[in-house]
């Protein structure tokens, strides 16, 4: 054998093993789930990296000894941990999207209670004043009426009312429901506001407003339906009948 043909088989080695490193690297980049082509070429280019070493092409052989082992180590590792984050964010961005979805669709129902509140529901008859309790003595009191003129049940309405001082300004406010529908709702009488029906405290009793201030001036209120919530269709046609 000529000394320029032992050459090309010692150039053979070496470009083979650049070949496999690149290849196996390539293959990697694309996917890690295709180990079981760039693996191979990592193991060839290990014993191509030997063979140039045992040639006598030390510039080249090291180096392609050891990248054929630190490459599917070090970069598989940081490959799998990015592409394992992008994973994550991807995950979170969904979670995210669908998390958004419900908000929108959240604040859609509010804006349909909203629009129902003003347009459907009307509360008047408002009256607070000093009232004798049998058992408090003079206290604060409230009293006033609810209409549902829309088409829909209510099976909850949440009234608020601000009390104010000689001023006009807002020094506390109180929640009522008059309307609640529930199997906790002990208190109450449980029905819920139908379509046109009137909903009116029993004749002599009155909301105790409490903790109002002594800086209240009687009969200075105002008052806002707050909240509503629809029946259920089902539960409606249970009660029609």
């Amino acid at each position: 054998m000529s000394k320029s043909e032992s050459g090309r088989d010692n150039q053979g080695s070496v470009i083979g093993g650049w070949v496999c490193l690149g290849l196996g690297a390539a293959l990697m980049f694309w996917t890690l789930f295709s180990f079981f082509l760039y693996l191979p070429l990592f193991l060839a280019a290990f014993v191509l990296g030997i063979v140039a070493i045992a040639q006598k092409r030390l510039g080249h052989g090291i180096p392609i000894l050891l990248l054929s082992v630190v490459t599917p180590l070090i970069v598989g590792s940081v490959l799998g941990a990015y592409r394992s984050y992008e994973e994550i964010e991807k995950a979170e961005s969904n979670s995210n999207s669908q998390g958004s979805a419900e908000v929108s669709e959240s604040s859609s129902m509010k804006a349909v209670k909203q629009e129902y509140i003003n347009e459907n529901t009307k509360l008047y008859d408002v009256e607070a004043k000093y009232t004798e309790s049998r058992l408090k003595g003079t206290v604060p009191g409230v009293d006033f009426k609810v209409k549902n003129t829309g088409e829909r049940t209510l099976d909850l309405v949440e009234v608020t009312v601000k009390f104010q001082n000689s001023k006009g300004e807002i020094i506390f406010e109180e929640e009522y429901t008059p309307v609640l529908v529930s199997k906790y709702n002990v208190t109450g009488d449980n029905k819920p506001l139908k379509p046109g029906y009137i909903w009116q405290q029993e004749r002599g009793k009155f909301y105790i407003a409490n903790s109002v201030p002594t800086e209240w001036k009687e009969g200075e209120v105002k008052a806002s339906i707050k909240n509503i919530d629809f029946a259920n269709k089902s539960n409606s046609e249970e009660r029609s009948n």
